[in-house]
């Protein structure tokens, strides 16, 4: 049986000026893991939430999951939360969510703005959580 490897997307907002005149570029970004079937989503969850948090500092404000109306994903929780990078506070939505179609693939889902300009983004942002569908390859 074939492999699967880690596939990485990431996909880069335009520029917007922030009150610095620096050009802040909006992130999302989504990594499909393949695991094993034997692999449990919460664990999962809390391990890689856990480092992520851990070496960026995170803080959280809310968390979520797909029995609320911010993800549409059978298998997917996450947060809001902020961290500090280079001195510039940003806001960050961070989600995994499990394709139990296509062979037990995990996808961590990333949205990252800094703060100030995240008001401009934030509907982009959970646009695209809500539009977020697995479906079964024919």
């Amino acid at each position: 049986m074939k492999k699967l490897k880690k596939i990485t997307f990431r996909y880069i907002r335009a520029a917007i000026i922030d009150s610095k005149n620096r050009p802040v570029k909006p992130v999302i970004g989504f990594i499909f893991q393949p695991v094993s079937k034997e692999v449990e989503f919460m664990p999962y969850y809390a391990s890689t939430e856990g480092r992520i948090r851990k070496i960026m500092g995170m803080k959280i404000k809310k968390f979520f999951t797909s029995e609320e109306d911010i993800i549409p994903l059978k298998y997917a929780m996450g947060y809001t939360g902020t961290y500090i990078a280079h001195g510039v506070e940003h806001t960050v939505i961070f989600a995994i969510a499990r394709n139990t179609f296509e062979g037990n693939i995990m996808v961590m889902i990333t949205m990252d703005s800094t703060t100030e300009v995240y008001p401009e983004v934030e509907q982009e942002f959970y646009h695209t959580l809500k539009s977020l569908k697995f479906t079964k390859k024919n």
